[in-house]
């Protein structure tokens, strides 16, 4: 008998659980599906002078993908509105000292119009929509020509031979009529930005180790934006002449690139030291570094 009230016991429980379970997928499928498109959210002022203009571009900016975004317009006249903005804000790390007239929210994003020279929404939102929906290869290493570079900076006459090859390195050892010349590296640097291109670049190296030059792959760029002749050259200018002795106390970033300044700045600084440590590294760099450690001892 005892066994038998075990047996409907277990009976009785199973058919408990497999019930359970049926209501759960049933309640699952009757759930709305849930809407993973991105998400944009403009929050203005009709007080803002530059609404009805700012407007139209943000449309216009839109427009293309309509269909595969939601794009809602929040007043921040309103109550209800304005404590939106201040929780998107705390949300995304905005300060209220940097708060905009306008701001745009694209996912966990934002573009802020702020005063006459800060129009960064009427600037940047077309390309950061089409980044953000449309990746083309910003995430991916492109192909470059080593030798073809290597001949521009280090001489006609160089040959070129790969040394070591990962996904974030290429190294390649140039010499001429079987002596050392210097290297060239394909650099490529994974930026965690879901509208960065990821940072690549090659980097020519003379015999002693100094950069002679840096020369992008992936384009610089502020928000999907090509980075205008000047401020590029500046930026990359002041690689040149760096060695791995040659510490650099102050970055130049580029302002609305951060992240690739400091992508750029960290990669070169990790190839200088590789080089340094490589077989064919100039006399003079690895006696200065031995000349360092016997002073520390």
């Amino acid at each position: 008998m005892k066994a038998r009230s075990n047996l409907r016991a277990c009976v009785c429980l199973a058919l408990l659980l497999l019930a359970r379970a049926h209501a759960a997928a049933r309640a699952e499928e009757q759930a709305p599906p849930k809407d993973e498109r991105l998400q944009v959210t403009i929050y203005y002022s009709k007080d803002d002078g530059h609404w009805p203009e700012v407007e139209k571009a943000i449309e216009e900016a839109i427009e293309p993908f309509r269909k595969i975004l939601r794009y809602e317009k929040v007043s921040i006249d309103l109550k209800e509105g304005y404590a939106r903005l201040v929780r998107a804000e705390k949300d995304l790390n905005i300060a209220p000292s940097d708060r905009g007239e306008i701001t745009a929210v694209i996912g966990h994003f934002a573009l802020l119009n702020k005063g006459k020279n800060r129009r960064d929404i009427e600037s940047y939102l077309a390309r950061v929509l089409k980044r953000m929906l449309i990746q083309d290869d910003l995430k991916q290493r492109r192909k470059t020509d080593a030798e073809a570079y290597a001949k521009q900076m280090l001489g006609e006459k160089v040959t070129v031979k790969k040394e070591t090859e990962s996904e974030a390195r290429v190294y390649y050892r140039v010499e001429e009529d079987g002596k050392f010349v210097g290297y060239v590296v394909d650099v490529y640097h994974v930026i965690w930005c879901p509208i960065c291109a990821d940072a690549q670049f090659l980097l020519a190296v003379n015999a002693s180790l100094r950069i002679k030059d840096v020369t992008p792959v992936h384009e610089l760029e502020v928000y999907g934006v090509p980075l205008e002749g000047e401020r590029a050259r500046k930026f990359l200018d002041q690689f040149k002449g760096r060695d791995p002795e040659k510490k650099v106390k102050t970055l130049d970033t580029v302002s609305g690139a951060t992240k690739t300044s400091l992508a750029y700045d960290a990669a070169i600084t990790e190839v200088l030291e590789e080089l340094k440590n490589r077989a064919g590294a100039p006399a003079e760099v690895k006696t200065k570094e031995e000349k360092g450690k016997k002073e520390d001892r």
